[in-house]
């Protein structure tokens, strides 16, 4: 393959001898034997089909044949400088080949020989090169003054302009490529670069510094990339051809829809400036991204219109005035980040409604704060805020939700708490199962781990509940108090903890003293102390409807409960009350072993269960057509009926 490109340099200088020895000849049709008898003394046989002559020094050879090779060119185009030969030296003003079709290493062999020809302008044009893992169709290459400094020089140094039609790398098109650069042994210069991929329209400058090349300003426009084409993976593709791009000064993406580390980003607008590509984003001397986008979708949630600044610098990353429409609100935010902390400078949130997947958006939120060591927020603004949980039971929710806080640290070690701060949280309307209430509110402060819930008072339909607690997150134990007291709780809440198939409802009052450890569920378990003392008013039982079809039923009260607790072995007592009882041993440990017996003999039944096991005996009576229906809020929980029964008897165990 060198003697074809060694023949090509003979091809150009036999053209030069034929000028000064037979310039006569070149205007008769004895030109093109004349040129082709003289080509046979190359070094290999050249042959072309038609030679061509304008004065004073164009000539032009169509078809040219290297005959002991494969390469053809459809034409080859040389202009002699007149002035330079008349002076005894042989160079060219222009030389053209149209038309070839090579593999790069033709492409590199022609290259060899041609260094050695003296040219100030070198263009091939309308050439298809085919390399093991790409082609290039259409390809036109133009040289000013070309250098050829090293002989593994394919493309000698020099003002190029490139045009191609279509780049195949793999499954990847590249299409209407234009370059305009100046190339040189060190510090090259792209002056301007357009191109399409995938429908885009990409353009830019470069240049080459000694550690590689920075994108000087870059525009991609247009990108749309479905959900299953990762950016990131269609961009390492490329990267045999972009490894040596260690800088970008300047990028934009207009309009453009692609999908990055998970979060698809749909007709996006971003800017990317001083990115060091050899850094991670905490590694950044000094770099800003700034976005908006029509939305930003996750797997967790997602963003309508959001926008931000980012800053990048000295491992840390300030995430300024990011603002986005959210779960039909808006939440605004200014962050740092660090590798090991995140500090909200402050948290905005307006009319965010949480209705769909709540105990997920907690549980992820949970997660993804205790990936830091520290995480802190300085301001902290929530206004008519809403979050329904109905994915378990039992089901809660808060509307109307406005909170403040400030200088809260929320993760200290990885363990999340509140460590310190201040912070006001209320709700117009909350409910927890089937417990309800209205303008609750909650006092929260804390110094070097040790928390206090300062106030929490919950007006609730026929009552309230009032509690204060403290605790200490700094030991491994976490110790704990808790003050509180209550009235109108309806006794459906606890139901759900029992397996009696029985309906309960009525309203409970009480006072409870309890103090204990949350290091862990055994902690708490084997920790478990304090009193609670309490009363039951308007109680109702009913069994589940018995073959007959007449629900056993009966009222009852409780004048006093006491129930003490001494490291998770509870006792339970209740004062005599007429054909009432509740007596039993609980034993968070051992809980197999705990009995709780509960006795009601009334108008309408006899009933006695064993709360702690499940067991339950119902003997019914003629009830009264006055006995009220039970309380529409509590939820009946129904269970078939034994098999074995009487007409006055139903034993469920």
């Amino acid at each position: 393959m060198k003697k074809a490109g060694f023949g090509l340099l003979w091809l150009l200088l036999l053209l030069a001898v034929v000028l000064s020895a037979a310039f006569g000849a070149l205007y008769t049709p004895y030109a093109t034997p004349l040129v082709n008898r003289l080509l046979q003394y190359a070094p290999i046989t050249i042959h072309a089909q038609r030679i061509e002559y304008q004065y004073p020094a164009h000539f032009t050879l169509n078809h040219v044949q290297l005959e002991k090779s494969t390469i053809q060119v459809d034409q080859v185009q040389a202009w002699l400088s007149v002035p330079k030969w008349l002076d005894g030296e042989w160079q060219f003003d222009s030389i053209l080949l149209d038309g070839l079709d090579l593999t790069t290493e033709q492409l590199s062999d022609i290259a060899q020989d041609a260094r050695h020809i003296d040219t100030q302008q070198l263009a091939i044009k309308n050439l298809k090169l085919t390399a093991q893992n790409w082609q290039i169709h259409e390809l036109s290459i133009q040289v000013q003054k070309p250098q050829w400094l090293s002989t593994q020089q394919t493309l000698p140094y020099g003002n190029l302009q490139i045009s191609a039609g279509v780049w195949r790398i793999h499954d990847q098109t590249l299409s209407d490529i234009l370059i305009d650069a100046e190339y040189r042994q060190q510090n090259s210069t792209i002056y301007g670069a357009s191109f399409h991929w995938r429908d885009a329209m990409i353009s830019g400058q470069a240049e080459q510094y000694s550690q590689g090349w920075s994108l000087v300003n870059a525009t991609i426009n247009q990108l749309q990339l479905a959900d299953n084409q990762p950016l990131l993976d269609l961009l390492d593709l490329w990267s045999p051809y972009t490894h040596h791009l260690f800088h970008i000064n300047s990028l934009d993406l207009l309009n453009s829809s692609f999908t990055l580390q998970g979060y698809r980003f749909n007709n996006a607008d971003i800017s990317l400036e001083d990115i060091d590509l050899n850094h991670s984003l905490y590694q950044q001397p000094k770099a800003s991204i700034s976005f908006n986008a029509e939305s930003l979708d996750g797997e967790q949630w997602r963003f309508i219109e959001p926008s931000a600044n980012i800053a990048f610098a000295n491992q840390r990353i300030e995430i300024e005035d990011f603002d986005t429409e959210f779960e039909q609100g808006r939440l605004q935010l200014a962050a740092t980040i660090t590798p090991e902390e995140l500090i909200f400078h402050h948290l905005n949130l307006s009319d965010v409604k949480i209705l769909e997947r709540s105990e997920h958006y907690v549980q992820h939120v949970r997660q993804w704060l205790k990936r830091f060591s520290y995480v802190k927020l300085d301001q902290l603004n929530v206004q008519r805020g809403q979050i329904i949980q109905t994915d378990l039971a039992p089901y809660w929710q808060l509307t109307g939700i406005n909170a403040s806080g400030s200088q809260l640290s929320l993760v200290e070690h990885h363990q999340l708490g509140l460590w310190s701060g201040q912070a006001e949280l209320s709700a117009n309307n909350l409910s927890y199962d089937q417990v309800y209430g209205s303008q609750g509110i909650v006092e929260l402060s804390a110094d070097q781990g040790r928390w206090q819930i300062d106030r929490l008072f919950v007006p609730l339909r026929q009552g309230y509940v009032d509690l204060v607690a403290s605790g200490d997150l700094n030991a491994i134990s976490q110790p704990w108090t808790l003050t509180a007291t209550g009235d109108g709780l309806p006794l459906s809440l606890g139901q759900r903890y029992f397996s009696t198939p029985v309906e309960l409802s009525g309203f409970a009052e009480f006072n409870a003293t309890l103090r204990g450890l949350a290091g862990d569920d055994s902690m708490l378990a084997h920790s478990l102390s304090g009193d609670i003392a309490g009363s039951i008013r308007e109680g109702q039982i009913q069994m589940p409807v018995t073959v007959e079809a007449t629900p056993a039923r009966s009222q009852f009260e409780f004048s006093t409960i006491n129930l003490h607790a001494d490291r998770g072995r509870m006792t339970v007592r209740s004062e005599a009350s007429e054909g009432a009882s509740l007596l039993g041993e609980l034993d968070l440990v051992n809980q197999q072993s705990s009995t709780l017996a509960l006795t009601i003999d009334g108008e309408c039944g006899k009933f006695h269960a064993n709360l702690a096991t499940g067991t339950l005996k119902a003997i019914s009576k003629s009830c009264p057509s006055v006995l009220p229906d039970p309380a529409p809020s509590a939820k009946l929980q129904q269970s078939s009926a034994a098999e074995d029964h009487t007409s006055d008897a139903a034993i469920i165990d």
